[in-house]
């Protein structure tokens, strides 16, 4: 870890209808949000004991109600839920106490085995690793799924330009052609909202099934205008 940096806080968060940060139980209710809570919980764990870490401590960083303790066992230091400790228990430290998440500094991390070591810059890590020749391949997957969600939210505005236009344009018309054009680029433009929703999933934010009754509606209005002698 960097000198100055924490590890922690790890619960659920989403947003509320005005892009305020929110706890996940907050906004889905506590039955809800405790299921969601509960399976990061335990993946936490998880990740934890695979990697020789103590786990208690990472479970109390996503939830607040988690007391951790450290306690002595036959010379040994073990981190146990405070719940799950025995009458007879030597206790050397509280971790984490009720009513606040876990966070830890560097030196805390180190300290109860959460993190290694504390280096001062890459370069320090790298020597440390023997690795000062390595080539690094930084990772461009985050920059690119900006980019991503950039270019999808500009072509949604673009799209949403053109169905209002082609409303008013279908409203306006009294030609039966002008109308067919109308519709065609409406059904066009609801289409593509489709493709883009089925190839991203929720990266983008429309409802399907909303321009599915859309696109049904326009392409039945255009099948009967079509139809008309």
């Amino acid at each position: 870890m960097a000198p100055v940096s924490v590890m922690g806080a790890a619960t659920v968060i989403t947003t509320d209808e005005s892009g305020k940060p929110i706890e996940i139980r907050e906004l889905l209710g506590e039955a809800i949000g405790e299921k969601i809570g509960s399976a990061w919980r335990n993946y936490l764990a998880s990740l934890a004991e695979n990697k020789n870490r103590p786990a208690a401590l990472a479970k109390a960083m996503e939830n607040k109600e988690i007391e951790v303790v450290e306690i002595n066992k036959n010379g040994e230091r073990v981190f146990v839920e405070s719940e799950n400790k025995k009458s007879d228990d030597d206790i050397v430290k509280v971790w984490s106490k009720k009513g606040s998440l876990l966070t830890l500094t560097a030196e805390e991390a180190v300290d109860c085995r959460m993190a290694d070591k504390i280096y001062e810059n890459r370069q320090a890590l790298l020597k440390d690793l023997d690795a000062l020749s390595a080539k690094l391949i930084p990772d461009k997957s985050m920059a690119e799924a900006r980019r991503l969600c950039a270019r999808i939210e500009k072509s949604l505005d673009k799209i949403n330009a053109s169905v209002d236009l082609g409303i008013k344009q279908l409203q306006a018309t009294r030609s039966r052609g002008h109308a067919m054009r109308a519709m065609k680029s409406l059904m066009n433009d609801a289409q593509f909202v489709l493709g883009l929703k089925r190839k991203f999933g929720d990266d983008v934010p429309v409802d399907e099934k909303m321009v599915q009754d859309f696109l049904n509606t326009v392409q039945a209005e255009y099948d009967a205008l079509r139809t008309m002698p």
